[in-house]
């Protein structure tokens, strides 16, 4: 028996498999939750509140340390070196709520809305629980316990925002329905965690020495680089702009990145620990990276592209009128998705294997050119920012993806089929989308319900017809491995077994 590569494919397969049934669930209640919530307090409200979410984003960062990557990339981790990975974060996340609630006026105004004092200020101590969170999740992923994440986080934000932000919202608590929702998502998912994974909360000396202190750093900044280049757009709006253009963009943003990022998230968290255990076996990374790739690619291609095609339908029909100028943010963000996930899934397998500073370098570039178009291009405006931020996607998963190849000894041409069928769907939706929204006789509902069945429509035939050019060998290959469980992927695999070229020996993939 080959118990080990049979232990390994069966236990990410089943890590996949709970990922992406907490992300539909979880991504259906962010979805649900964020629109509502949205529609009731209009963007003024959400974008005050998105000064206190920068905030969060960029401590939560500093407090982690990058040690929570770095546990899971580790061979082994002592019980002494769990002791002092805790001491930092919990050192850290007390000076960051500690920092917050005493300067968050000046902090405030730093940013540029001196109307989020009150937010960043009450919601300091949610830094206590990302400290307490930092070692337990590290630890269920590096045993990849994606079940037990699923249900903490899943759990923790169907109460937290669809239940009580909601109903908070509703009876006019305005922005503290949502500083309400996000602490108590941040306690409930921490005691839920710390139920399936405790441990001691023994406190050791934080000036020791870790066997992965060295990665843990290049981790950290390689998380700082990417929070930089990933929420600049963010801070210079809202600096910019004013609440009002914030609330706009992190609204827009958040209907496509909540999805994209469960599509990414999902998969990435199970690609870094497996790319790390078979780092050394050449054949394996490669086809671990181009089936991850190809299988996210599959979806986000179509889907990102029709929002963007559709984007005055859709903001019409899930904001409503109140948030109309969003319109004209939400192509570039959409389609700034699709370079994102390549990137993710591309800098995953690089750092899983090693090569972290590949992606610490894409990012410090990403950092300078960013630095240099606030200089001299004429950012007048929240969507010149957006469409900005759309090329810089496109250079780094470019970066990236040419790193990749050169580290998996693979052929541009490799791309080809895993972006071939994606792409035509993409075309052949998109004019005719185009083709129906020019009649200008069909209400938003109706366009984007019709939208939507065309790009489905055609992903079908194309599959139907001809599965090799439309899905790359590698994702039904991945298939293949699950077809006995599920009957109608059986049947499915069955029709078109014959249409499938058998795996090429002399193909190094």
């Amino acid at each position: 028996m080959s118990s080990q590569p049979e232990s390994l494919a069966t236990k990410g397969l089943r890590a996949i498999k709970w990922n992406y049934l907490g992300a539909i669930i979880r991504v259906l209640a962010q979805l649900v939750a964020q629109i509502t919530m949205a529609r009731i307090l209009g963007p003024e409200i959400v974008g005050s509140f998105g000064y206190a979410l920068l905030l969060i984003g960029v401590l939560s960062l500093l407090i982690d340390q990058g040690l929570g990557w770095a546990i899971v990339h580790a061979p082994a981790v002592t019980d002494d070196e769990f002791r002092i990975v805790l001491t930092r974060v919990m050192l850290a996340a007390m000076l960051c709520a500690t920092a917050t609630f005493i300067w968050a006026d000046p902090i405030a105004s730093l940013l540029g809305s001196s109307s989020a004092a009150d937010a960043i200020r009450f919601i300091s101590p949610a830094y206590m629980f990302i400290g307490l969170i930092v070692v337990t999740h590290a630890k269920l992923r590096k045993e990849l316990r994606f079940r037990e994440i699923q249900i903490s986080q899943t759990l923790s934000y169907v109460i937290a925002y669809p239940i009580v932000g909601i109903s908070l919202a509703v009876v006019g608590a305005g922005i503290w329905s949502l500083v309400v929702a996000w602490m108590l998502q941040a306690a409930l998912v921490t005691v839920l965690m710390l139920r399936y994974a405790p441990h001691s909360f023994a406190f050791a000396s934080p000036f020791r020495k870790l066997s992965f202190g060295s990665y843990s750093r290049d981790i950290a900044s390689i998380n700082l680089i990417n929070w930089t280049v990933d929420h600049t757009a963010n801070a210079f709006i809202g600096r910019v702009f004013g609440p009002a253009a914030l609330g706009l963009y992190n609204t827009t943003l958040g209907l496509v990145r909540v999805p994209a990022s469960h599509l990414v998230v999902n998969i990435q968290t199970v690609l870094f620990p497996s790319a790390a255990l078979v780092k050394d076996n050449l054949p394996s990374l490669r086809k671990l990276y181009r089936t991850s790739l190809a299988a996210v690619l599959l979806i986000a291609i179509p889907a990102f592209s029709f929002v963007a095609v559709a984007s005055e339908a859709i903001i019409a029909v899930v904001l409503g009128p109140k948030w109309s100028a969003a319109a004209s943010m939400l192509p570039p963000v959409a389609l700034a998705m699709i370079p994102h996930v390549i990137s993710s899934i591309t800098g995953s397998t690089l750092s899983g294997c090693g090569e972290q500073k590949i992606e610490l370098a894409s990012q410090a570039m990403i950092v300078v050119l960013l630095i240099a178009a606030y200089f001299i291009l004429p950012l007048n405006s929240a969507v010149t920012v957006c469409w900005l931020f759309l090329g810089l996607y496109l250079i780094r998963a470019g970066f990236l993806f040419k790193a990749a190849l050169r580290r998996l000894q693979l052929d541009w041409r490799a791309a080809v089929p895993i972006i071939r069928g994606p792409l035509i769907v993409t075309l052949l939706g998109s004019a005719l989308y185009s083709l129906l929204a020019a009649e200008g006789s069909f209400s938003p509902y109706l366009l984007v319900a019709a939208g939507a069945v065309i790009f489905a429509l055609i992903e079908l035939l194309l599959l139907a017809v001809s599965p090799q050019v439309f899905m790359d060998r590698s994702v039904f290959d991945l298939l293949a491995r699950v077809r006995t469980k599920y009957a109608l992927l059986d049947w499915f695999l069955k029709k078109v077994d014959d249409k499938i070229a058998p795996a090429n020996p002399d193909n190094p993939d």
